[in-house]
C-alpha cells in the first residue's frame, strides 16, 4: 500500500531528483505534495478523471440526523468512507427486497424545509450531503429527511475524491487508491518535478509509459448515468 510520501519521493527518484538511497525530509514531501494536488487540479482541468464511482451502504441510526460520514476510523464516524467523497448522483433505500428512490437534495432544498429539524418517519425520503472542506480526512455530513425512526438500509452511488487535502501528513496519510491511479500518478508528478528543474530529461520510453499510465484512467472510470428527473422537492410539497 502507497501512503502519499511513498508516491512523492518514488516520482522523485524516477525525475533524478533524489539517490534511490535517500529520503525527503517532511518539508520536502509537503512541496511534493503541492505540487501533486496542483498537477491534479490540472487534470481536472482537462477533463483527466481522478474520481471514481462506486456504491457506498450503510444503516440508518432511528432518531438520528444528521449522519457523520468520514474516511478517518479514528473520529468513530456513523458512516466509514474509505475517501472523501466528491458527491452523490444516486440513493435508495431497501425494504423487505424493494428498492425506494431517495431524492439527492441540493442546499436550496434542504436550507428551504421549515420543519427538517423535527420531522420524523419510519423511513427517509431525500438526502443532502454537506461536504467538510476543512477535515484532512473528514468528509462530511448526511442530512436525511424525514429523519427514519426504524432501522434501513441505504445505498448511496457515490464519487470518490482521489485529490489529496493539502497539508495531509503524508508519511501516515496511507491510501487504498487502485494501483492504476497511484501508477499515473507517480509517472505524471515525476514530469512535473522534471518541469520544476531545468536540466532534467526523460527518454521516449519513459514519456510513452507515463501516457499510457494516465490513459488508463478513461477506462477505469465509466461515464456517469444521467439521473433521473424528479418533481422538484418544493413543488412536490406544494
Amino acid at each position: 500500500m502507497d501512503n502519499i510520501g511513498t508516491i512523492i519521493e518514488t516520482a522523485a527518484m524516477m525525475a533524478g531528483i533524489i539517490d534511490p538511497t535517500q529520503s525527503m525530509d517532511d518539508k520536502q514531501k509537503l512541496i511534493g505534495l503541492d505540487a501533486l494536488n496542483s498537477m491534479l487540479a490540472g487534470w481536472l482541468t482537462d477533463g483527466i478523471p481522478i474520481y471514481h464511482p462506486e456504491y457506498l451502504s450503510f444503516f440508518t441510526i432511528p432518531n438520528k440526523n444528521p449522519l457523520v460520514i468520514s474516511s478517518d476510523p479514528t473520529i468513530l464516524p456513523d458512516i466509514l468512507s474509505p475517501f472523501p467523497i466528491l458527491k452523490i448522483t444516486k440513493a435508495f433505500y431497501r425494504i423487505f427486497q424493494d428498492d425506494e428512490q431517495l431524492e439527492i437534495m441540493s442546499y436550496q432544498d434542504y436550507d428551504d424545509l421549515d420543519d427538517k429539524s423535527w420531522v420524523q418517519g419510519d423511513y427517509p425520503q431525500a438526502l443532502y450531503f454537506e461536504q467538510d472542506l476543512t477535515s484532512i480526512v473528514g468528509t462530511g455530513n448526511l442530512f436525511i429527511y424525514q429523519i427514519p425512526s426504524m432501522i434501513s438500509q441505504i445505498f448511496m452511488r457515490v464519487i470518490y475524491n482521489y485529490q489529496f487535502v493539502p497539508n495531509a501528513p503524508v508519511d501516515v496519510y496511507a491510501t487504498n487508491i487502485p494501483s492504476e491511479f497511484v501508477e499515473a500518478y507517480k509517472y505524471g508528478l515525476a514530469l512535473r518535478f522534471g518541469d520544476m528543474n531545468p536540466g532534467v530529461t526523460f527518454s521516449p520510453q519513459f514519456l510513452q509509459i507515463a501516457a499510457q499510465a494516465k490513459s488508463k484512467l478513461f477506462r477505469l472510470v465509466p461515464p456517469f448515468a444521467k439521473p433521473k428527473t424528479l418533481i422538484p422537492w418544493r413543488q412536490r410539497r406544494g
